[in-house]
């Protein structure tokens, strides 16, 4: 699995880890597929809102450059998030 973006995270650093921008896709569809973006448009809409849709396309006009701290802090809440989907699956991190 890779983690696909409605809308491209190269080029548009500020909805990169937006967590509505980014979804479960198979490598052909993320990489070779061209990230089927009109599917990802509809599950947006679905999953969270047509506004939603419209923010992260105004957020990602936004020039945005993470700083090491943010970066940092990114990292933490995503090894916290992986250690807890973990726990609930019964297994361990090692």
């Amino acid at each position: 699995m890779n983690a696909g973006h409605f809308i491209q995270a190269f080029g548009h650093n500020a909805v990169f880890f937006d967590e509505r921008n980014v979804f479960a896709e198979c490598i052909n569809d993320n990489l070779w597929g061209g990230g089927r973006p009109e599917i990802l448009r509809e599950l947006i809409i679905k999953k969270y809102g047509k506004k939603a849709e419209e923010e992260l396309w105004k957020k990602a006009r936004e020039v945005k450059q993470f700083t090491k701290v943010e970066l940092d802090e990114i990292a933490k809440i995503y090894k916290k998030k992986y250690e807890e989907l973990l726990k609930s699956k019964g297994r361990e991190n090692k």
